[in-house]
């Protein structure tokens, strides 16, 4: 959380229950962006994350200024931190949202055995 780290808008919001709230909800968002597993759920949350991070929309402006932050700075800091490469999709990610078969099972053994009853 040390890279969204800006100068808070009002010293007294710092500490403000409501500021809190909407710093979590930043929070969150960053967790879900450097979401690095392969629950197909948690890849598109990842996606909607990084997509609510680069789009210049006016939710991620109010919840930064609810959270107590400039809007443009905040904007400068998460630029820079989505260059970082766990923000970015993986191969097995990618994979996984295309439905390939990614990860061989070397458990499965390749001759098959049939039940007979007699």
């Amino acid at each position: 959380m040390n890279q969204l780290k800006t100068v808070p808008l009002f010293p007294q919001e710092d500490t403000s229950p409501v500021s809190k709230l909407w710093f979590a909800v930043i929070a969150q968002a960053v967790v879900d962006a450097a979401y690095l597993g392969n629950r197909r759920d948690r890849i598109y949350m990842k996606i909607e994350a990084i997509n609510w991070f680069k789009d210049d929309t006016r939710d991620f402006n109010l919840v930064f200024h609810y959270a107590g932050y400039e809007e443009h700075r905040a904007r400068i800091k998460v630029n820079i931190m989505l260059q970082d490469k766990k923000y970015w999709l993986n191969d097995i990610q990618k994979a996984i949202l295309n439905k390939k078969k990614y990860i061989p099972r070397p458990y499965r053994e390749t001759q098959r055995f049939k039940l007979v009853f007699p």
